[in-house]
């Protein structure tokens, strides 16, 4: 028997012992998991923003008001932001304290307060409305391991007094992986990584910026 022979069936005998092996350990996986089915409630502190009261805007303090936002996410609304799963096995939902369009309007107060705006409740100069597209948090897995991946969306219209109108729209994907369970830790981590990113796409909007300070 020659040796390219030898090597070929042994080749194929690894593949079938790989094969049969991926067969009966991913359905161990998924019952495994199943056992674990539960929700968990992601809870956050009140939003602070990184800046420390950074003055950028020229001229007098700007008085805005932010409107509640709409929560317009698809199949998908208050609290809940996603669900674990493994290998397409619900594990249960995942849900979030504050809810999220909550903790984006306290997100807008204070990124636009610490930039040198004052935030009132009446006799605004500008109004901050918008809609909450997308804050979702998906776990794609293989048999190594879980993604954790999340995703903000959120449009923005900044009206003046006089009715001149500014549009934003911030979105930000964010990731981490873990070889071992999705926790509510792991998860918590992943969504506090993408307000920081929507954070810093409100810091660098010079447009916004301009517009405010009326230029």
């Amino acid at each position: 028997m020659s040796v390219s022979l030898i090597r070929s069936i042994f080749t194929g005998f690894v593949r079938s012992l790989r094969s049969y092996a991926t067969l009966i350990v991913m359905p161990l996986l998924v019952v495994g998991c199943a056992g674990l089915q539960e929700g968990v409630l992601v809870t956050l502190p009140a939003y602070q923003t990184n800046l420390t009261n950074q003055k950028v805007y020229s001229g007098s303090p700007a008085k805005i008001h932010v409107a509640p936002l709409k929560d317009v996410r698809s199949n998908i609304l208050g609290d809940l932001i996603g669900e674990r799963k493994s290998f397409n096995t619900s594990l249960g939902d995942i849900e979030m304290s504050p809810i999220p369009v909550n903790m984006i309007g306290q997100l807008l107060e204070s990124e636009l307060r610490a930039l040198g705006n004052k935030i009132v409740d009446s006799d605004e100069e500008f109004r901050v409305e918008g809609q909450l597209n997308k804050f979702k948090i998906v776990t794609p897995n293989t048999i190594s391991y879980w993604d954790i991946n999340g995703e903000i969306d959120i449009t923005l219209a900044t009206v003046s007094r006089v009715g001149k109108a500014h549009n934003s729209h911030y979105t930000v994907t964010c990731t981490d992986r873990t070889f071992v369970w999705p926790s509510e830790d792991i998860i918590r981590g992943v969504v506090t990584d993408c307000l920081g990113k929507i954070a810093a796409s409100l810091q660098n909007d010079t447009t916004l910026a301009s517009f405010l300070a009326g230029k």
